[in-house]
């Protein structure tokens, strides 16, 4: 599977930059298990959760606020 095989290349570089995964638990495409896999595989510094599938449709005012603080807190000063 593509999941298992993703490696992210670029040395100690690459651990510099921040990460926020947002965590949905009903997907079906990318399964919760398979996200927390991702989780582990490249711990972001915040995990956010959403009960949805696909929240660009079912839940897009949640999902902009949490990509609004992910950016807040990812760019304090901006």
């Amino acid at each position: 599977m593509v999941l298992h095989s993703a490696r992210f290349d670029g040395g100690d570089v690459i651990d510099k930059v921040d990460r926020t995964y947002i965590r949905t638990t009903c997907d079906h495409v990318v399964k919760p298990k398979q996200q927390d896999e991702m989780i582990k595989r490249w711990p972001p510094r915040e995990i956010f959760t959403l009960e949805s599938h696909c929240p660009f449709f079912s839940n897009p005012e949640q999902l902009v606020e949490l990509l609004i603080k992910a950016s807040a807190s990812t760019c304090p000063n901006q």
